[in-house]
């Protein structure tokens, strides 16, 4: 029996030391590829492509600079784009048509590239955008999150496209937390402040997400209740008041598809058993090395936007309820001989003095003060720009 053991033992042993870690190598060529972002409409411009370079995760993003660019219509105008920034190219005075077809040509390090071309198609009318606030369960049965979906409808004729991307701007307003009109001068004096915190600004978002919509295989092409964002309370988003500009893009069935296997191939892998994604094939060649892989897309579309305000009237409580902040108390019976010390050490440090604490037999007396932090009492500290916006409506 012991010399059954000891086989097994050895047999384990040898297994072991079989087992070697495999780390492959990519080349870089293999790693980093040319990406393009950019696109026209049927709105007035100017329009912009980035031209970035793929990167590994948690590696930073290279942008491209030093290419030359040019956006071509058929059968008219070509428009040289400028670099404005570090692989950013604009537009100056071409805007698209309905009907018209485009495509970008760019040079860089002697290589010619071109996309295909794309149509734009008329963009139809969005109908209404309307929203409901939900309660949505998470893996953490404790710990529902509120927010607001919103919705779109729109209608379009019987020859129109059937494709569609949405993307939306957020901006809500926000104040502060606190409100300071006191400074402390030393042995539990406070004299009125002279400080001036900003109460009101405005924060804002850009779309996070890839949203896609058809109305194919549908009797009639008219998109109804189609879902867009799911918008949670974050950065007290509906504490004021909220807007958010949609901004509807029609697309050919060629660029649907692309947008759709890309949304695949980044949020559906289900492991090794699930849907494996397809190739995402760029529109986007390099006509002097047509084996390059180029990943991205230049988009030629129809644009509709539409704006609409959310007021708190209609929202629960989770959702419109001011956010807290955090005081840090001081009290006289804990420091002892160091609190008024420790009290002016942390103003000093970027604190600000909120309100003495008060013993609660005596009024009188003063127990300790406490303190807040600079963006608990001014917006523009917290992220905001005290700018209003042009199409904000109170």
């Amino acid at each position: 029996m012991k010399s059954s053991y000891f086989i097994l033992l050895i047999a384990l042993v040898c297994l072991y030391s079989c087992l070697e870690p495999f780390n492959p190598q990519l080349r870089e060529s293999e790693s980093s590829f040319l990406v393009v972002d950019g696109i026209i409409t049927d709105q007035p411009g100017p329009y912009i492509v980035k031209i970035t370079r793929s990167a590994a995760i948690g590696e930073e993003t290279e942008f491209v600079s030093g290419v030359d660019m040019s956006i071509e219509e058929e059968n008219g105008v070509t428009e040289t784009l400028t670099e404005t920034s570090s692989g950013i190219y604009q537009t100056g005075g071409i805007q698209g048509k309905e009907g018209k077809r485009y495509r970008l040509n760019f040079n860089y390090l002697g290589q010619q590239y071109q996309s295909s071309w794309q149509k734009i198609y008329a963009s139809p009318v969005i109908d209404s955008i309307y929203y409901k606030a939900e309660k949505r369960g998470t893996t953490d049965r404790d710990n529902d999150v509120y927010g607001v979906q919103f919705f779109i409808a729109n209608h379009g004729t019987e020859d129109g496209t059937k494709y569609f991307r949405f993307e939306w701007d957020e901006t809500w307003r926000i104040g502060v937390a606190r409100g300071i009109t006191d400074d402390y001068v030393g042995r539990d004096s406070i004299t009125p402040t002279t400080k001036r915190f900003i109460t009101t600004c405005w924060k804002s978002a850009e779309t996070r997400s890839l949203n896609l919509g058809t109305t194919l295989g549908l009797s009639k092409n008219v998109l109804s209740g189609h879902k867009l964002g799911f918008i949670t309370g974050e950065e007290a988003r509906f504490t004021r008041k909220y807007s958010t500009l949609i901004k509807q893009y029609t697309l050919s069935e060629e660029e649907y598809l692309f947008w759709k296997y890309l949304k695949e191939a980044n949020e559906e892998i289900g492991g090794l058993f699930g849907k494996q994604p397809a190739k995402v094939v760029s529109n986007v060649t390099n006509l002097s090395n047509p084996s390059e892989t180029i990943l991205g897309y230049f988009s030629a579309s129809g644009l509709a936007e539409k704006r609409l305000f959310v007021g708190t009237g209609n929202l629960p409580s989770e959702l419109t309820a001011s956010p807290s902040c955090l005081l840090q108390a001081y009290l006289k019976e804990e420091l002892m001989e160091e609190y008024e010390t420790t009290l002016l050490d942390g103003i000093e440090d970027g604190n600000l003095f909120f309100r003495l604490l008060y013993d609660e037999e005596d009024t009188e007396v003063v127990a300790g003060a406490e303190l807040t932090a600079l963006h608990c009492v001014d917006c523009v500290a917290n992220g905001g720009d005290d700018t209003k916006p042009d199409f904000w409506e109170e």
